[in-house]
């Protein structure tokens, strides 16, 4: 934008030049106004690229009928091939001739799956073979995984043929995709192959509601993952420590949910505290002089500890809110100071500006009522100094003390400042 305004006032400086004549004093805004119209004109004028103005020669577009869901696409360096994920399908395309019919691999699924995954629950649309996962594995191969009716696997493609390997007896050659691969189209995850290795984070049960990190492929004993724990893969384990205010006598609930079934967790609270009720959602407790401090909800999963929430007990009004953030007033305070700051600055700025304007104007004025020959100021060529002789001498530099003195034969006169003054029987210009 700043080469564009700059080039904006090369290429119209005789515009500039015309605009600041016509604006007078307010010409320095004037131009900065009509840059940025200028600007903005030539922004909105410049044509812009759609999808029927691109060259076809650089851009080729691909489907196949009946196959949708093209999600995974893997690009081999060397060869310049394409390879595209899609639901129960595979595909090899050359990206330097798309025009070429590409290689294909149909992957479906079997049809105890297919009605396993039927009995589930689940829709006709979601018990298909979505391809979510295309890593090269080494030289020769690809890595591919699937959803596979909601019981992910993985197959092996050879990159010579293009066509999965089989066994012996001519079944295909496939893995468990757990933890490897979703579960279903729509589930977040990622993967990545390191010296012929999967390393994976997605899910591991049919639910979704268990989430891993591992090393999914290799030798047995070298495969490794983290704990079942929710814990681990479910935020932060440092809440922001809360303000809750009460009126004595009352009762009140601490919220602390479990993040899963098989975490239990434990409260820290003030010694003198009396007696407390442990809900499932929370700490009960009534509100006292001895209840007053800070309360602290630790979850524990599978030995992992994990702190849950935070709370500080004071006693206060609860109509400004049961929970309220101690950060939240400080921000809020910084917030409206740097308003009121800005407002005040820019009224200084205002005043200033005007103070200014006013005084330059005054200076001026005051220039042109000392200059002579001005309206303010008597000329000595008006009609009320008549030019007459002066007694003591000729009229000079020195003085027009006796420019009033009528002369006894007056003739017409005609004198220019600074000349001396004619004699009343002759006449200078």
């Amino acid at each position: 934008m700043k080469i564009k305004v700059i080039l904006c006032v090369c290429v119209h400086a005789v515009d500039y030049a015309v605009v600041v004549k016509y604006c007078g004093t307010a010409g320095s805004w004037c131009v900065g106004l009509y840059c940025i119209a200028v600007t903005l004109w030539e922004y909105a004028k410049r044509e812009v690229c759609g999808a029927k103005d691109l060259d076809h020669k650089l851009v080729e577009r691909f489907s196949q009928k009946g196959i949708f869901n093209y999600s995974v696409l893997l690009l081999h360096p060397s060869s310049g091939k394409l390879y595209v994920g899609a639901k129960d399908a595979i595909f090899s395309l050359q990206t330097k001739t798309l025009t070429e019919k590409p290689l294909v691999i149909y992957w479906n699924v079997s049809d105890s799956n297919h009605v396993s995954c039927k009995n589930k629950g689940k829709r006709e649309t979601e018990c298909h073979n979505y391809i979510r996962l295309l890593q090269f594995l080494n030289e020769t191969h690809i890595y591919a995984c699937g959803t596979y009716a909601f019981d992910p696997h993985c197959a092996y493609i050879s990159l010579s043929s293009f066509t999965l390997d089989r066994l012996e007896n001519g079944e295909l050659r496939m893995d468990s995709g757990r933890g490897k691969c979703p579960f279903e189209p729509s589930q977040q995850y990622t993967a990545i192959v390191a010296d012929g290795v999967l390393y994976a984070a997605t899910v591991n049960n049919f639910l979704g509601t268990e989430s891993l990190i591992s090393r999914a492929t290799g030798k047995e004993g070298e495969r490794i993952r983290t704990e079942t724990s929710t814990l681990w893969l479910s935020g932060r384990c440092d809440p922001e420590r809360a303000v809750v205010k009460a009126i004595l006598g009352s009762r009140i609930v601490l919220p602390c949910v479990p993040h899963s079934s098989w975490s239990h967790c434990v409260w820290k609270f003030p010694k003198d505290l009396p007696a407390v009720n442990q809900r499932a959602d929370g700490l009960e407790i009534t509100v006292s002089q001895s209840s007053l401090g800070v309360y602290s909800c630790i979850c524990v999963e599978n030995k992992i500890s994990c702190d849950r929430a935070s709370y500080t007990l004071e006693v206060g009004d609860p109509t400004m809110g049961a929970l309220c953030s101690s950060s939240r007033n400080y921000t809020v305070g910084i917030s409206f100071f740097c308003l009121l700051l800005g407002v005040l600055l820019g009224a200084a700025s205002f005043w200033g500006f005007k103070r200014f304007r006013g005084t330059k104007q005054t200076q001026i004025e005051q220039r042109y009522a000392e200059t002579p020959n001005s309206p303010s100021s008597p000329s000595i060529m008006s009609e009320g100094m008549p030019l007459t002789e002066k007694k003591n001498g000729l009229n000079g530099h020195n003085a027009y003390a006796n420019v009033n003195e009528v002369c006894d034969d007056a003739r017409p006169i005609m004198k220019l400042a600074g000349a001396p003054l004619a004699r009343c029987d002759e006449s200078s210009i």
